[in-house]
């Protein structure tokens, strides 16, 4: 930064604090160049020398006015230095908030990560559930069949054995009736072989001769009676 000021109009007791005290600033400036508040400063003080040596320069001026400058000055840099650690207070805020922040982004990804996780096997888990589910109903389904299909063969063998009781009822019927046929022949049998028998006590004088050329026709009857119902009861 150009110097905007002449130091030989200054006394001597306050050259030297001028310059230490234009130093510093120059430092700060260097610091924060871009600080509006330091560029004023630099304006005014430069502005409050050039009028130390318009007065130095009249013999009617005040020899204190230095002093007064420099009180001035030490005030303005007093607030300088306010504002420059409020504006480092600042800067270390933004830091902090800038790591917390970070931080907080890190948590967010780290959150975000897992709920991704979190997420797949959620869709993971219902995948499996469905194809559990799909099992299951297939087996049902499976099931399902089997039963209608034991259903239409009990069905058919209640049909068959029906059929086959009703069957039996009729052949057991048929077979009372062949019995009750039997033995109503058997009786008839019975009946002819006693008037047979008597038959043979009336002729058993006259001798078998006889007796067979009598009754040679009744006999051969008995006797194919007797072979049907042979054949009768066998069948």
């Amino acid at each position: 930064m150009n110097q905007l000021y002449e130091h030989g109009t200054l006394t001597p007791l306050a050259k030297p604090i001028v310059d230490r005290v234009i130093e510093s600033a120059l430092g700060s400036l260097d610091a924060i160049t871009d600080n509006k508040v330091l560029r004023g400063l630099n304006d005014a003080l430069a502005a409050e020398i050039e009028r130390l040596h318009v007065d130095a320069a009249n013999p009617d001026g005040d020899p204190h006015d230095p002093l007064r400058v420099l009180r001035e000055l030490k005030q303005q840099l007093d607030e300088l230095l306010a504002l420059v650690d409020g504006h480092a207070l600042c800067r270390q805020t933004v830091e902090r908030l800038a790591a917390v922040q970070g931080q907080h982004a890190i948590e967010m990804a780290a959150l975000q990560t897992g709920a991704e996780v979190q997420n797949r096997k959620l869709v993971a888990s219902t995948l499996a559930r469905v194809q559990k589910e799909g099992v299951i109903r297939k087996s049902l389904e499976q099931y399902q069949e089997q039963l209608a299909a034991s259903n239409l063969a009990r069905e058919a063998l209640s049909t068959t054995v029906t059929t086959a009781l009703k069957r039996l009822a009729l052949a057991t019927s048929s077979q009372a009736q062949r019995v009750d046929s039997v033995e109503a022949h058997l009786a008839s049998l019975a009946e002819r072989q006693r008037e047979c028998e008597l038959q043979l006590q009336q002729v058993c004088g006259t001798g078998w001769a006889v007796y067979l050329e009598r009754n040679a026709v009744p006999l051969v009857a008995l006797a194919v009676a007797v072979f049907a119902l042979g054949l009768n009861l066998f069948s």
